[in-house]
């Protein structure tokens, strides 16, 4: 028996209305998976190379993405809670993998406590400045998205201040489509997802293929010739200082953007574009 396979947590019992895993994944859905299955899988994720895992929001919500979250401290009983995700972090880590999660913090919804105390109370909760309200939404709730959006430096400084504190090791990365410079000045995050990388592929690899109906985070894709990639690249290089550069979250695709294959229309074959 692999070491992945000898888990000690005992596994929540799941609940019923679960779908199909093999189904066409649908808006409110749940397949049911869960923390302690990643873990089992480890020797497997391990055999392909991978030494980081990066999960999105795990933490307790009436969601299946989970962005809307409820409660910061409990991860999601369906996924197994918080034993259940102890249990992954030190199998991962006896693996030699890493595990980065996704905080959202600056995300809200109704389920959220302290916003659902304004919500109830108004004026009158002690939570109130903790939002910016939209009068005319406020019935509804109001979530964010992306660290650029909370407009305070400070709270950066503090928040990396109190990770590092924690754990010097920790892995700070910002979801950030553009230039990150603000951000990647020593003093907040340690890297940036590197969507700019990510549309430079795109062009390239996707050439006459690519399609440019698409605006994943709202930026337009071009196709590149290997010159205009490679200056790309270069710019690219200049960019941030190098010790930054070196810890970049060099994607090809994410959550947030339509699959790299479905870009690029299926053409997989680099020969397609020189």
């Amino acid at each position: 028996m692999g070491k992945s396979q000898t888990l000690g947590v005992f596994r929540n019992p799941k609940p019923s209305n679960l779908e199909p895993w093999d189904s066409p994944p649908t808006l409110y859905g749940f397949k049911g998976g869960d923390l302690l299955g990643v873990a089992e899988r480890l020797d497997y994720l391990q055999e392909l190379g991978i030494t980081a895992i990066y999960f999105n929001p795990i933490f307790q919500s009436a969601a299946n993405h989970r962005y809307h979250t409820h409660d910061y401290y409990r991860v999601d009983p369906i996924l197994g809670g918080n034993e259940a995700f102890r249990e992954l972090l030190d199998a991962a880590h006896t693996h030699g993998i890493r595990v980065v999660l996704d905080g959202v913090f600056n995300h809200a919804s109704r389920g959220f406590y302290p916003f659902h105390h304004t919500l109830e109370n108004g004026a009158a909760s002690p939570y109130l400045d903790w939002f910016y309200f939209d009068k005319e939404r406020l019935r509804a709730g109001k979530r964010l998205d992306v660290p650029h959006e909370i407009e305070d430096d400070a709270f950066w400084q503090e928040f990396r201040r109190v990770v590092k504190a924690a754990n010097p090791e920790a892995y700070i990365v910002g979801e950030i489509w553009g230039d990150a410079h603000r951000w990647l000045q020593g003093g907040q995050f340690d890297a940036a997802m590197n969507y700019v990388f990510n549309r430079a592929c795109l062009g390239f690899f996707g050439g006459e293929h690519l399609d440019t109906t698409q605006r994943p985070g709202g930026f337009k894709l071009r196709p590149l010739s290997a010159i205009q990639f490679a200056r790309a690249i270069d710019s690219l290089l200049a960019l941030y200082d190098w010790q930054v550069t070196l810890v970049q979250l060099n994607l090809l695709g994410s959550h947030d953007t339509p699959r790299f294959l479905t870009l690029v229309q299926g053409c997989a074959s680099k020969q397609n574009v020189l």
